[in-house]
């Protein structure tokens, strides 16, 4: 198998940028906005209609923040309300195959395995090197305020329609609150640690 079928590096709106931000100058609070968003022209016509989706507020809504015992996480800079799509993952996407064989055992693996097509079911987004704010989102089982949905959506680089993966608020998310999503036992299970909850 080529690269090019086991590895992608373009996700349609895949944020490219370095994602440890302590490498950055004068680190405070890095907003959402600081970084560069780039997407192709059929991804946004398509993601503009989503009902709840509001791209355009997402770099007024969310705030990277480093938090003394979970390290970097997301908070709410405005109220979100309960049912909106507050972000999307975003990463490389890579072949089950691939990630194997280059031992990539990070805990920002997202597995397309259940989003309902056969044919992604051994693909998965890799956000360790390339990403969106939304790897930051911390693990809560107790606290989490967001779930899950996989949407098929309009790929250039496939020239199929691709499951991509939507953060929604389950609950109204008040500003300044952290956001949370619980990452499942099969997570921490497969990385051998147990999750510290605040």
């Amino acid at each position: 198998m080529s690269n090019k079928q086991n590895c992608f590096s373009s996700f349609t709106f895949l944020n490219q940028y370095e994602v440890d931000p302590d490498n950055l100058p004068s680190f405070k609070k890095i907003k959402f906005k600081d970084f560069s968003l780039r997407g192709t022209k059929k991804f946004l016509q398509h993601i503009r209609k989503i009902k709840n989706y509001k791209h355009e507020s997402e770099y007024e809504s969310l705030e990277l923040v480093k938090h003394p015992k979970m390290g970097y996480g997301v908070e709410a800079k405005k109220l979100i309300k309960k049912g909106e799509i507050i972000s999307h993952y975003a990463g490389e996407i890579c072949s089950s195959i691939k990630a194997n064989l280059d031992h990539l055992d990070n805990g920002y693996l997202f597995t397309l395995a259940g989003c309902g097509v056969p044919r992604f079911r051994k693909w998965l987004i890799n956000a360790q090197d390339k990403g969106n704010i939304s790897r930051f989102i911390n693990h809560s089982q107790k606290n989490a305020n967001l779930s899950l949905e996989i949407r098929l959506l309009p790929s250039e680089e496939l020239e199929k329609p691709f499951p991509y993966i939507f953060f929604i608020a389950s609950e109204d998310i008040k500003p300044g609150e952290q956001l949370f999503y619980d990452y499942g036992n099969g997570y921490w299970k497969d990385l051998g640690i147990t999750p510290h909850e605040e």
